[in-house]
């Protein structure tokens, strides 16, 4: 396989903003209706899981000759998969850990935005502090959560909501630049044509 830069055009953009939407939706959701039940949130997030790590595989696989490390970002999807999978299957044991489960996946998904923030700095991108931002946030989000896992499940429903909103802002930020990048390596390619 050819080393393809991340500058190239980039497929499958549109998959990072629909699970951008999904994450600011899901947020929006959980601070909207605090689910008196705590083990019925364990649905609502095995759900996302499992539609996290199916877009995630999907945009990998899409995009594998041009992302270096694309391997690990289906690894993730998959990760996630299996996460949403266990939460399905054992909603009493996932309701007790739940803060863990939440405190982690927020923690891999804001690493993964620390990284790509960092991709898009390597790539003389404007605007690549805010995926670095926002993934630091999401860090200190997560460690919240899982060094204090009575505070995490007293206010799971605020931070679990600000978590997934900060994804999803990453995630539609991401999807924008690659939609830009995209649309400039077509663009070049049509006056490489015509030349």
């Amino acid at each position: 396989m050819n080393s393809i830069s991340f500058n190239d055009s980039f497929r499958k953009w549109w998959a990072f903003e629909v699970l951008g939407v999904l994450f600011i939706l899901m947020s929006l959701f959980v601070m909207g209706h605090p689910i008196t039940s705590y083990a019925g949130l364990v649905l609502y997030f095995a759900l996302m899981f499992i539609v996290s790590g199916v877009l995630r595989i999907v945009s990998s696989m899409g995009n594998r000759d041009v992302l270096k490390n694309w391997g690990w970002y289906a690894g993730g999807g998959v990760l996630d998969i299996l996460i949403g999978g266990l939460l399905l299957m054992r909603m009493d044991i996932a309701a007790i850990a739940l803060s863990m489960y939440v405190g982690f996946f927020i923690l891999f998904g804001s690493i993964a935005a620390i990284f790509r923030g960092s991709e898009l700095r390597d790539s003389g991108f404007k605007g690549w502090g805010w995926p670095l931002f926002s993934g630091i946030l999401g860090v200190i989000f997560s460690f919240m959560i899982l060094t204090n896992l009575i505070f995490g499940a007293a206010t799971i429903v605020l931070w679990t909501a600000m978590g997934f909103f900060m994804m999803g802002l990453f995630y539609i930020y991401l999807g924008i630049h690659l939609h830009r990048i995209h649309k400039g390596v077509q663009h070049m390619g049509r006056e490489q044509l015509n030349a």
